[in-house]
Protein backbone atom coordinates (compact mmCIF):
# COMPACT_ATOMS: atom_id res chain seq x y z
CA UNK A 1 0.00 0.00 0.00
CA UNK A 2 1.34 3.43 -0.70
CA UNK A 3 1.78 6.05 1.77
CA UNK A 4 0.11 9.52 1.40
CA UNK A 5 3.66 11.30 0.20
CA UNK A 6 3.68 8.80 -2.40
CA UNK A 7 0.00 9.62 -3.67
CA UNK A 8 0.72 12.12 -6.43
CA UNK A 9 -2.99 13.64 -7.56
CA UNK A 10 -6.02 12.98 -6.67
CA UNK A 11 -6.89 12.20 -10.41
CA UNK A 12 -4.50 8.93 -9.92
CA UNK A 13 -6.89 7.48 -7.13
CA UNK A 14 -9.64 5.17 -8.46
CA UNK A 15 -13.43 5.83 -6.93
CA UNK A 16 -15.38 3.24 -5.39
CA UNK A 17 -18.03 5.26 -3.62
CA UNK A 18 -19.76 8.46 -2.82
CA UNK A 19 -21.07 9.53 0.72
CA UNK A 20 -24.85 9.48 0.37
CA UNK A 21 -25.49 11.30 4.20
CA UNK A 22 -24.83 10.77 7.87
CA UNK A 23 -26.11 7.27 9.19
CA UNK A 24 -27.04 7.58 12.83
CA UNK A 25 -25.95 9.68 15.06
CA UNK A 26 -22.31 8.59 16.03
CA UNK A 27 -21.10 9.63 12.89
CA UNK A 28 -21.49 6.52 10.45
CA UNK A 29 -21.70 8.02 6.45
CA UNK A 30 -23.76 5.75 3.93
CA UNK A 31 -21.84 4.88 1.05
CA UNK A 32 -23.71 5.12 -2.47
CA UNK A 33 -20.74 2.35 -3.71
CA UNK A 34 -19.28 2.60 -7.17
CA UNK A 35 -18.11 -0.87 -7.65
CA UNK A 36 -19.38 -3.97 -7.84
CA UNK A 37 -17.27 -5.12 -4.95
CA UNK A 38 -19.40 -3.26 -1.92
CA UNK A 39 -17.77 -5.49 0.56
CA UNK A 40 -14.15 -4.28 -0.65
CA UNK A 41 -15.10 -1.53 2.03
CA UNK A 42 -15.04 -3.97 4.95
CA UNK A 43 -11.12 -4.61 4.55
CA UNK A 44 -10.18 -1.26 3.67
CA UNK A 45 -7.95 0.41 6.10
CA UNK A 46 -8.38 4.02 4.72
CA UNK A 47 -10.26 6.49 1.40
CA UNK A 48 -9.62 9.39 0.08
CA UNK A 49 -11.34 12.34 -0.13
CA UNK A 50 -10.68 15.41 -1.91
CA UNK A 51 -9.07 17.85 0.35
CA UNK A 52 -9.57 21.64 -0.11
CA UNK A 53 -6.68 22.60 -2.13
CA UNK A 54 -7.47 19.63 -4.44
CA UNK A 55 -4.87 17.35 -2.92
CA UNK A 56 -6.08 13.84 -1.54
CA UNK A 57 -6.64 13.43 2.25
CA UNK A 58 -6.89 10.08 3.86
CA UNK A 59 -9.79 9.01 6.30
CA UNK A 60 -8.97 6.17 8.39
CA UNK A 61 -11.55 3.34 8.55
CA UNK A 62 -12.95 2.70 12.24
CA UNK A 63 -15.32 0.28 11.30
CA UNK A 64 -17.62 -0.53 8.65
CA UNK A 65 -21.11 -3.13 7.86
CA UNK A 66 -23.09 -3.46 5.04
CA UNK A 67 -26.65 -2.54 5.64
CA UNK A 68 -29.01 -3.82 2.95
CA UNK A 69 -26.53 -3.72 0.65
CA UNK A 70 -24.61 -0.75 0.61
CA UNK A 71 -21.83 0.02 2.87
CA UNK A 72 -22.49 1.94 6.58
CA UNK A 73 -19.13 3.45 7.15
CA UNK A 74 -17.30 4.80 10.63
CA UNK A 75 -14.31 6.69 10.32
CA UNK A 76 -11.19 7.91 12.53
CA UNK A 77 -12.45 11.28 13.88
CA UNK A 78 -16.10 11.75 12.86
CA UNK A 79 -18.06 11.35 15.86
CA UNK A 80 -21.29 13.08 15.06
CA UNK A 81 -24.13 14.01 12.58
CA UNK A 82 -22.71 16.88 11.78
CA UNK A 83 -19.07 16.09 11.19
CA UNK A 84 -20.63 12.95 8.72
CA UNK A 85 -22.98 15.15 6.96
CA UNK A 86 -20.30 17.31 5.87
CA UNK A 87 -18.85 14.38 4.19
CA UNK A 88 -22.21 14.00 2.07
CA UNK A 89 -21.45 14.16 -1.88
CA UNK A 90 -17.34 13.34 -1.27
CA UNK A 91 -16.37 10.47 -3.89
CA UNK A 92 -14.41 8.04 -1.55
CA UNK A 93 -10.95 6.81 -3.82
CA UNK A 94 -8.67 4.21 -3.26
CA UNK A 95 -5.01 3.78 -4.87
CA UNK A 96 -4.88 2.31 -7.94
CA UNK A 97 -2.61 -0.58 -6.20
CA UNK A 98 -5.21 -0.84 -3.45
CA UNK A 99 -8.17 -1.95 -6.38
CA UNK A 100 -9.27 -5.85 -6.26
CA UNK A 101 -7.28 -8.07 -9.06
CA UNK A 102 -9.61 -9.13 -11.92
CA UNK A 103 -9.77 -12.62 -13.52
CA UNK A 104 -7.62 -13.22 -17.10
CA UNK A 105 -10.12 -10.69 -19.50
CA UNK A 106 -11.53 -8.54 -17.41
CA UNK A 107 -10.73 -4.70 -16.65
CA UNK A 108 -11.53 -1.55 -14.72
CA UNK A 109 -13.41 1.17 -16.58
CA UNK A 110 -9.93 3.44 -14.98
CA UNK A 111 -7.55 1.65 -17.27
CA UNK A 112 -9.88 2.37 -20.68
CA UNK A 113 -8.43 5.82 -19.89
CA UNK A 114 -5.69 7.00 -22.47
CA UNK A 115 -5.74 3.72 -24.97
CA UNK A 116 -5.62 4.06 -28.31
CA UNK A 117 -9.05 3.48 -30.60
CA UNK A 118 -8.60 1.74 -33.69
CA UNK A 119 -10.68 1.11 -36.50
CA UNK A 120 -9.94 -1.78 -38.73
CA UNK A 121 -11.14 0.30 -41.67
CA UNK A 122 -10.49 3.68 -40.50
CA UNK A 123 -6.67 3.52 -38.15
CA UNK A 124 -6.85 5.42 -35.31
CA UNK A 125 -10.20 7.28 -33.88
CA UNK A 126 -8.17 8.85 -30.71
CA UNK A 127 -8.45 8.03 -27.69
CA UNK A 128 -10.29 6.53 -24.77
CA UNK A 129 -11.65 9.39 -22.29
CA UNK A 130 -13.60 6.89 -20.55
CA UNK A 131 -16.39 4.80 -20.13
CA UNK A 132 -20.05 6.49 -19.41
CA UNK A 133 -21.93 3.87 -17.02
CA UNK A 134 -25.49 4.69 -18.66
CA UNK A 135 -28.03 2.04 -17.33
CA UNK A 136 -28.38 0.59 -20.49
CA UNK A 137 -24.87 -0.30 -22.72
CA UNK A 138 -22.31 1.71 -21.32
CA UNK A 139 -20.85 4.20 -23.74
CA UNK A 140 -17.26 4.87 -24.77
CA UNK A 141 -15.78 8.27 -24.88
CA UNK A 142 -13.43 8.88 -27.55
CA UNK A 143 -11.29 12.06 -27.88
CA UNK A 144 -10.33 12.60 -31.87
CA UNK A 145 -6.38 13.89 -32.66
CA UNK A 146 -8.80 17.19 -33.06
CA UNK A 147 -10.65 17.61 -30.37
CA UNK A 148 -13.78 16.62 -31.11
CA UNK A 149 -15.95 13.73 -29.00
CA UNK A 150 -16.57 10.39 -30.58
CA UNK A 151 -19.81 8.25 -28.65
CA UNK A 152 -19.38 4.73 -29.07
CA UNK A 153 -21.33 1.89 -27.55
CA UNK A 154 -19.52 0.10 -24.93
CA UNK A 155 -19.94 -3.29 -26.61
CA UNK A 156 -18.26 -6.51 -27.67
CA UNK A 157 -20.15 -6.15 -30.90
CA UNK A 158 -18.39 -2.61 -31.85
CA UNK A 159 -15.57 -2.55 -29.20
CA UNK A 160 -14.06 -6.11 -30.56
CA UNK A 161 -10.52 -6.04 -28.67
CA UNK A 162 -9.33 -4.25 -25.66
CA UNK A 163 -5.68 -4.79 -25.07
CA UNK A 164 -4.97 -2.88 -21.78
CA UNK A 165 -1.43 -4.03 -22.35
CA UNK A 166 -0.92 -2.54 -25.49
CA UNK A 167 -2.58 0.43 -25.08
CA UNK A 168 -5.36 -0.27 -27.72
CA UNK A 169 -9.14 -1.09 -27.89
CA UNK A 170 -10.08 -2.58 -31.93
CA UNK A 171 -13.31 -1.29 -32.61
CA UNK A 172 -15.45 -2.60 -35.87
CA UNK A 173 -17.87 0.54 -36.45
CA UNK A 174 -21.30 -0.26 -37.86
CA UNK A 175 -22.28 1.75 -41.27
CA UNK A 176 -23.31 5.36 -40.09
CA UNK A 177 -21.89 5.43 -36.79
CA UNK A 178 -19.21 8.10 -36.98
CA UNK A 179 -21.77 10.47 -39.26
CA UNK A 180 -24.32 9.92 -36.16
CA UNK A 181 -22.00 11.75 -34.14
CA UNK A 182 -21.66 14.37 -35.96
CA UNK A 183 -25.39 15.37 -35.23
Amino acid sequence: METEEELHEWADLVTIGRVAKSQGRKGEVAVNPLTDFPERFLDLPRVFVEGDGGEPAALVMEQARLHKGRPVVKFVGISNISEAQALAGKELRISSADVKPLPDGSFYHFEIAGLNVVDRDRGSLGTAEKVLTTGGTDVLVVRSPGGGELLLPFCEEICRRIDIDGGSIEVELPEGLIELNAD
